[in-house]
């Protein structure tokens, strides 16, 4: 199932989406939730792979927020990162 990861720098949130489950969080909470996937992929490895997605879409949003704030774009304000793992 394919995660999308949401940056809004002008609301300072970043949102999680993945199927019917859906966060909103703080950009500062992103350290702690990509923590908690990539516990859980250590906790359950039956089911790492559902977590990977979201690993890999969270670690690609972190990367393109540090990105934007390093060179800010005044002609966007939200990044769209979307991953989907076979």
């Amino acid at each position: 199932m394919q995660a999308k990861a949401t940056y809004d720098s002008v609301e300072g949130t970043f949102t999680i989406e993945k199927g019917i489950c859906k966060g909103a969080f703080p950009l500062t909470h992103l350290p702690k939730w990509l923590n908690f996937y990539s516990q859980q992929m250590q906790r359950y490895p039956a089911h790492a792979p559902s977590y990977t997605e979201d690993v890999k879409a969270l670690e690609a949003l972190a990367a393109a927020a540090r990105r934007q704030s390093a060179h800010p774009d005044t002609t966007s304000s939200r990044i769209n990162v979307r991953t989907s793992f076979s």
